[in-house]
C-alpha cells in the first residue's frame, strides 16, 4: 500500500504582540478610554457624557467619512475645511436675509457642496490637474466667498430657533446630529463594503489604469467620490452652525487636519493601507475621546494639541511595526 505524504497545515500563530500590532489603533482607543475612566470614573463613564461625546464627534465623523471615499481611491481633498465654514456661513446668511425654511436651505447648501465637489472632480479628472493644486485652489475660492459674504464677521442674526434642532435637538435622548451621522455611516458602509461602487473605488485605488482597462468608468467614479466628500463637509457645516446658532468664518479650519488624521488612522486597521469605514470610525473616536477627556480634566488647550499629535504618531507607528519587520 502506497504511503501518502500529507503536508501539515501551518496555521498562523496569533500571539498577543502580533494582535496588538495588527490592531494598535483599536488598542490605543481602549487605553485612552481606560485612562480617562480611571481619572474621572463617574463623569467620563456615564450615559450623559457618552451622548455628549457622540454629539461632539458627529461633524468630524461626517467630514472624515467623505475623506474615506477619496482615500479608497488614493485621492484627497484639501478644500473640505473651507467648505465646512462656507456651508454654515451661507445657511445663517440666508436666514438673516428673510429665508425661514430650514429644510429648503439645507437642500440648497447640499447642492452647493455638490457643485464644489463636481468642480474639484471635473478639473482633476478631465483636465488632469493634480488634486493638491485643484483643492487648494477651490479652498481659496471658498475662503474668499466666505469673506465677501461676512466681511470677516460671524453671522448670528435672524436665525430661527427651529434651525437649532439639527445640531442640538434630540429624539428621545439621542442627539439628532448623532442620528444623522449614524445614518450616513450605515449608508457609507453599504456603499463602500457591499456595493459595486465601493468595489470600483477600491479597484481605482489599487491600480487606476487596470481599473479603466477592465471596463470601470473611472472618471464617473472619481466624480462621485469628490461630490460625496464635499456634500458630507456641507452637512458637517450645517450641524456646526445649527448647534452654535452662528456661522463662523473659521468654523471648519480644524476639520481638514482632524478628518485627514482620523481617516489615515483608519488605514492602519481592518483594511491595512486602505481607507475604510470602520477604521475611520475608530480614528474619529480616538480624537473624540482624547479631546473629551482632556476637556473634562481641564487640560490647557495648547497642551491638548500636543498630546493629540503625539497620540496620532504613536498609534500609526505601532500599527506599522509589523510591516517594517
Amino acid at each position: 500500500m502506497a504511503m501518502v505524504n500529507e503536508t501539515p497545515i501551518v496555521r498562523p500563530r496569533l500571539d498577543p504582540l502580533s494582535l496588538a500590532t495588527e490592531y494598535a489603533t483599536v488598542v490605543m482607543l481602549v487605553l485612552i478610554s481606560l485612562v480617562f475612566s480611571a481619572i474621572k470614573p463617574h463623569e467620563f463613564v456615564s450615559l450623559k457624557n457618552g451622548l455628549n461625546l457622540l454629539q461632539q464627534i458627529a461633524p468630524l465623523g461626517l467630514v472624515s467619512l467623505g475623506v474615506t471615499y477619496l482615500l479608497a481611491m488614493k485621492y484627497y481633498d484639501l478644500s473640505i475645511g473651507y467648505v465646512v465654514s462656507l456651508s454654515g456661513v451661507v445657511a445663517t446668511t440666508l436666514f438673516g436675509h428673510g429665508f425661514s425654511e430650514a429644510g429648503g436651505i439645507i437642500v440648497a447648501i447640499i447642492l452647493v457642496g455638490g457643485l464644489v465637489g463636481l468642480l474639484n472632480g471635473s478639473i482633476i479628472t478631465f483636465l488632469r490637474v493634480p488634486p493638491l493644486v485643484v483643492t487648494i485652489g477651490t479652498g481659496f475660492i471658498s475662503y474668499g466667498v466666505i469673506y465677501v459674504i461676512t466681511r470677516g464677521k460671524a453671522v448670528f442674526y435672524g436665525i430661527p430657533a427651529h434651525f437649532g434642532y439639527w445640531g442640538s435637538g434630540t429624539i428621545w435622548v439621542v442627539p439628532v446630529s448623532v442620528i444623522v451621522f449614524g445614518v450616513i455611516f450605515a449608508v457609507s458602509y453599504i456603499v463602500l463594503e457591499r456595493s459595486a461602487l465601493g468595489r470600483f473605488m477600491y479597484a481605482i485605488g489599487n491600480n487606476e489604469v487596470a481599473a479603466s482597462v477592465s471596463g470601470i468608468n473611472v472618471k464617473r467614479i472619481k466624480l462621485v467620490g469628490f461630490l460625496l466628500c464635499s456634500v458630507f463637509s456641507c452637512l458637517a457645516g450645517i450641524l456646526l452652525a445649527s448647534e452654535n446658532m452662528v456661522g463662523h468664518t473659521t468654523a471648519g479650519d480644524r476639520y481638514l487636519l482632524l478628518s485627514l488624521a482620523a481617516a489615515y488612522l483608519g488605514t492602519s486597521v481592518f483594511r491595512k493601507g486602505e481607507g475604510n469605514i470602520w477604521g475611520t470610525l475608530v480614528g474619529v473616536l480616538i480624537l473624540g475621546v482624547a479631546y473629551n477627556g482632556m476637556t473634562m480634566i481641564a487640560m490647557p488647550y495648547t497642551l491638548r494639541e500636543v498630546i493629540t499629535g503625539t497620540i496620532l504618531i504613536v498609534a500609526l507607528a505601532l500599527s506599522g511595526t509589523g510591516k517594517r519587520r
